[in-house]
């Protein structure tokens, strides 16, 4: 295959995936997806209480002695 040919191949298949993707951002979401984006945000404290950290307590190490 000469340097032309392989040349106008990635162009094509460039154009190609352009196409494809266009065609993807024009179908409707599926269900799951519609149900994933009106989920509110997952935060952090979401998460520290996942994995039962206490999130309602106070921090009381290293603070006995304050200037």
């Amino acid at each position: 295959m000469t340097r032309d040919a392989m040349k106008r191949r990635k162009e094509t298949a460039g154009v190609i995936r352009k196409i494809d993707a266009h065609d993807m951002a024009k179908h409707e979401p599926t269900d799951n997806a519609k149900k994933w984006m009106k989920r509110k945000a997952y935060s952090v404290e979401d998460c520290l209480r996942k994995w039962g950290v206490d999130t309602k307590g106070s921090v009381k190490g290293g603070q006995e002695r304050s200037l």
